[in-house]
C-alpha cells in the first residue's frame, strides 16, 4: 500500500480484510502501517 494512501483508503482497499484474515483488528493493522511508514514507535501505542 503506497504511503500517500490515507488510512481510510487503505482500510477500504483490503487492509481490513487482511487484518480479519490474520486475526487482528483493523486499528492494529493501521497502527502497524503507520509505524512502517513513519518509523515512529508512538504509532504503536496502545497495541
Amino acid at each position: 500500500m503506497p504511503a500517500y494512501v490515507s488510512d481510510r483508503q487503505a482500510e477500504d482497499s483490503g487492509l481490513a480484510r487482511l487484518a480479519n484474515d490474520i486475526g487482528i483488528t483493523t486499528e492494529e493493522i493501521l497502527a502497524c502501517r503507520r509505524y512502517t511508514i513513519s518509523g515512529d514507535v508512538r504509532a504503536m501505542e496502545g497495541w
